[in-house]
């Protein structure tokens, strides 16, 4: 069985063990190794972070920059993502391809991307979307150790098609996790678990990671309008037209599941309580 991401099969010049096993449902994604300068391209640029990420617009689609893993291209209507390696530390480069570029393209497809770590429980799905530092890799590893299915810890893609359906397509498999005194995510756990899921996961609710306080997890539901811009804060995009569809798919979101505030405690004995979280959102 080849690889498969987000229901794609992943057909990839650039090892990627971190990618699912099972069957893929929705076409074909193509992963091409260049020496060609990318960021040499023509494009508008759209985002600039020096520290995290540069995106910007080409014709055929979005060239992204990541500092310490390398440049890509992401041909949008070809299914054509070009990688230019400049990686400092393992895994970083198909962390950011599994978790960015791929999203990215995906997004302009009509999908949902979120910042996110995903977990199942019982065939549903809670998304939990935060900035860096907020959680979600340590919720990750933790309720999958506790037997949830992790479906992704970095980065989630929905479909939302009908009037009422929100589906989870499963992402890399495993959970990246900070070591002590580090911000890099270096330390791999879970990766062989629930490999060869592939298949969608309907979403029962999405939970936005405030900043850590408190000795006790939080938890409380937000208004749609409130929960429409919460979650867009947290959907990576391309500018231009990606804006308003983006946001319009956030709000659709917000329409069709309850979304949730939470605030993880400081302290790590709050670590036990995690396990609660899942079933508070549903």
């Amino acid at each position: 069985m080849g690889a498969t991401l987000y229901g794609y099969a992943i057909e990839s010049d650039l090892p990627l063990p971190r990618a699912r096993s099972g069957p893929a449902t929705r076409g074909t994604i193509r992963v091409r190794a260049t020496d060609e300068d990318l960021l040499a391209r023509h494009g508008r640029l759209v985002r600039y972070e020096p520290a995290v990420w540069a995106v910007a617009r080409t014709r055929e689609g979005i060239l992204v920059w990541c500092p310490g893993t390398g440049s890509y291209h992401a041909d949008v209507a070809a299914g054509l993502v070009e990688v230019r390696p400049d990686e400092r530390f393992e895994g970083f480069l198909e962390h950011r391809l599994a978790c960015l570029v791929v999203p990215l393209l995906l997004a302009e497809r009509g999908d949902l991307a979120l910042h996110a770590a995903v977990l199942a429980r019982d065939g549903r799905a809670v998304a939990f979307c935060g900035e860096t530092m907020r959680g979600k890799s340590t919720i990750a590893a933790e309720l999958a150790a506790r037997g949830c299915d992790l479906l992704g810890d970095d980065s989630a893609v929905l479909s939302l098609e009908g009037d009422d359906a929100v589906t989870v397509w499963p992402g890399p498999s495993g959970s990246r996790l900070r070591s002590p005194g580090e911000r890099a995510l270096r330390r791999l756990v879970h990766a062989d678990r629930g490999r060869d899921q592939t298949a969608p996961v309907p979403l029962a609710a999405a939970v936005v990671l405030d900043e850590r306080g408190g000795d006790r997890i939080a938890l409380e539901q937000m208004a749609p309008v409130i929960a429409a811009t919460s979650l867009y804060a947290y959907a990576p995009q391309a500018d231009g037209p990606a804006v308003a569809r983006t946001f319009a798919l956030s709000a659709r979101l917000a329409e069709r599941v309850p979304v949730y505030r939470a605030r993880m405690p400081d302290a790590r004995r709050g670590a036990v309580q995690r396990s609660d979280l899942i079933p508070a959102a549903m």
